[in-house]
């Protein structure tokens, strides 16, 4: 499997980063004991999947009401 920089590195705290992020640091700081979820995966559209759901109740419906 190719290397994709949209890869996701999840750290056993939770922590995440992408891997075109973890390579950019200039030091590892938080190890290599990480796992790799990989683009078009099903656990990798499963752990984004709540970042891609539509916001709801944002600050445009409650300020700024329809007809106003």
């Amino acid at each position: 499997m190719l290397d994709n920089p949209e890869d996701i590195f999840i750290w056993p705290d939770g922590t995440w980063r992408y891997r075109e992020e973890y390579e950019d640091l200039t030091d590892r700081w938080l190890g290599n004991d990480f796992e790799v979820l990989y683009v078009g995966t099903p656990e990798y559209d499963e752990f984004l999947s709540p970042l891609r759901e539509p916001y709801e109740g944002g600050p445009d419906e409650e300020y700024w009401p329809e007809g106003d």
